[in-house]
């Protein structure tokens, strides 16, 4: 079972050194504002439990026009908090509007002009924080530092060393005890916020060590136009789109059982004859698990989860759709459609569609409209049309950085 976990995003800055109008968090990348990517990696992830995201008030309607872009129900997990004038302020905000979280459960600080974090960063991160109490992610330092007086390189011979050198990221996790109770004591001047630039220096000031996770230089935070300039080529000049199909059958039993239910999509429909299968017998979710590992040419449902293993027997199939998601995520895939198309006769699927798209946007951290459900019959042909059991067709394209 995934560690639960909450995330702070800070985007309350107006991004004075940007130089552009519109704050650095809001500008697009492909057409998709900056913040709406670490939102997508963070809501992948199957511990996500809560995003309190910290704005200025003034730019509400731009987050707005971000987060109508999800499906209803990865907004549910979102709320909003005023920012402060200074990021402390603004993380301390959100801690407040907290409340119930428990004080052992990882909260994870992030920038919202951080675009790139992947999911399987801040798993890493939160697995640290689980066991440390307090973790960032953060990379060696491989440029050359020297002291400089304005443009000036400095005469002092005690040249910083690369050796003991990091460069500090985000996301940034602690444990919700540890972060409230530091945060308290800087806002009451017990602590103070001198000196301090991020979070990990404000609990190191009360004696905590801080974990280093191994994180990525793609991880950059977009500060300057050149930055922005630089993300854009990243997404563009390396993008890949790939496309995958799969296929799946599933016979009904020959018994009738009354009131019974089917799972077909992730939903549950009435219906009389179950489907046969080792685990719930989705075959919507079973067909789709499949093209998702064709993406990146990984076998299929059964090599992965094998119908021999007994662990999998009546398991949901929504847990092999999201392992096969994350996989293709964790090779850059970023998933942009999702088409399937459901073979049978009974029973109805059009009242269920629209249910269906939204489970499976939830499961995969895509908008609604990047799910496509279809179905059809056969005119009575073959073993769909003799209501023997139920094909799906499944199809889905990515991009791959």
């Amino acid at each position: 079972m995934k560690t639960k976990f909450h995330v702070i995003i800070v985007a309350a800055g107006s991004g004075a050194r940007f130089g552009d109008k519109t704050p650095k968090q809001y500008c697009t990348l492909n057409d998709q504002p900056i913040i709406q990517y670490c939102i997508d990696s963070f809501l992948s992830c199957t511990g996500c439990a809560s995003i309190c995201i910290a704005i200025n008030p003034s730019h509400k309607n731009l987050l707005d026009d971000a987060l109508n872009a999800l499906p209803k129900a990865a907004r549910n997990k979102i709320t909003t908090v005023n920012g402060g004038a200074e990021r402390y302020d603004s993380v301390y905000n959100a801690l407040c509007a907290m409340n119930d979280t428990e004080k052992n459960t990882p909260v994870l600080i992030h920038d919202a002009a951080r675009p790139f974090i992947t999911p399987q960063h801040i798993e890493n991160v939160v697995q640290a924080t689980a066991e440390k109490g307090a973790a960032t992610l953060a990379v060696r330092v491989v440029d050359t530092l020297r002291y400089a007086a304005e443009s000036t390189i400095s005469d002092n011979a005690n040249h910083p060393s690369r050796s003991d050198l990091w460069s500090i990221q985000t996301p940034q996790g602690f444990t919700y005890g540890l972060i409230r109770d530091a945060h308290e004591r800087a806002q009451n001047d017990l602590l103070g916020y001198d000196k301090v630039t991020d979070d990990t220096g404000l609990v190191q000031k009360t004696g905590q060590r801080v974990e280093l996770v191994s994180g990525s230089r793609l991880n950059f935070k977009i500060t300057e136009t050149e930055d922005l300039i630089m993300a854009q080529q990243i997404l563009g000049q390396k993008k890949i789109t790939k496309m995958a199909t799969g296929y799946d059958v599933h016979a009904f039993e020959e018994y009738e059982v009354i009131g019974n239910h089917i799972k077909l999509g992730g939903i549950s429909i009435p219906h009389k004859y179950e489907l046969k299968g080792h685990s719930d017998a989705d075959v919507a979710l079973h067909a789709l698990t499949d093209a998702l590992y064709g993406l990146i040419a990984d076998g299929d449902i059964g090599a992965h989860f094998p119908p021999s293993d007994d662990k999998h027997k009546n398991q949901d199939s929504a847990d092999f759709l999201i392992a096969a998601d994350k996989a293709v995520k964790n090779q850059g895939g970023s998933i942009n459609h999702v088409d399937l198309t459901i073979i049978c006769e009974k029973p109805a699927i059009g009242p269920q569609r629209d249910k269906m798209r939204e489970n499976i946007a939830r499961l995969m951290g895509l908008n609604i409209k990047s799910v496509s459900v279809k179905a059809t019959t056969t005119e009575g042909l073959g073993f769909t049309g003799r209501r023997e059991g139920i094909a799906v067709q499944a199809a889905v394209t990515a991009d791959f950085v």
